[in-house]
């Protein structure tokens, strides 16, 4: 970033925590919060997110190397970080009950060298490197923030140009903005927290616009088939 307000420094100063206000308490899971509201979305996206952490989470422990050589390492690993990336975008509350091991993100790193394409493992490693928490100074904590924004900031430029399906696309960038839009909060950027918000909001209802249209073209093929 160009500059650090002046007003954000004044947080450093006073041991303020530029990710405390956003880490919320560990969400702990049960089949009950399902079968106790069978028609909710809400619900039946916690136990997707769920089953998708704890599927990626065991592929990496099932993973004894200490580095990935050969496609074959590839193959095995791609798996896990996809899952770890539809997991958060389907239900983040529940990373922190699944946080992979201490090495994985370098091992993103050495896959990403194999495949550089793979947005989606791409995006789990933004994930691995945002979610961690880092020890040290305010300070050194707020520059860790700042470096979080800048990556995350070129990572959405790149998936805006990826050759991948407009599916993951559209999910990542939600999924990133609204990251985004919280960073720039927590580090009192209104105006880009606002834009990031309004990018978020837009293609949420992109989507929405789709899935009404789609429902109502569905309807009218059942209509039509009834009707003959």
């Amino acid at each position: 970033m160009e500059q650090v307000p002046r007003l954000v420094c004044e947080y450093v100063r006073q041991g303020h925590d530029p990710l405390h206000m956003y880490q919320g308490k560990r969400i702990e899971y049960s089949d009950s919060l399902v079968s106790d509201f069978p028609n909710s979305p809400t619900a039946l996206k916690c136990k997707a997110a769920y089953e998708m952490f704890q599927k990626a989470r065991l592929i990496l422990d099932q993973y004894s190397k200490a580095g990935v050589d050969t496609e074959s390492d590839c193959n095995f690993l791609q798996p896990a970080f996809q899952g770890y990336s539809k997991a958060y975008m389907c239900g983040n509350v529940l990373y922190d009950r699944f946080k992979p091991p201490d090495n994985t993100p370098e091992l993103v790193d050495q896959y990403l060298k194999h495949r550089p394409d793979d947005i989606l493992s791409e995006f789990c490693k933004h994930i691995f490197v945002t979610k961690s928490h880092h020890n040290g100074s305010e300070f050194s904590k707020f520059k860790h923030v700042q470096m979080a924004i800048r990556a995350y900031e070129i990572f959405a430029l790149k998936v805006q140009e990826a050759n991948t399906t407009s599916t993951n696309r559209r999910q990542i960038l939600n999924t990133v903005y609204t990251r985004l839009g919280s960073l720039y909060s927590t580090t009192e950027q209104k105006i880009r927290a606002k834009d990031s918000f309004q990018k978020h909001m837009t293609m949420t209802k992109g989507i929405m616009n789709l899935y009404l249209v789609l429902r109502g073209g569905f309807g009218t093929m059942i209509q039509r088939r009834l009707l003959n």
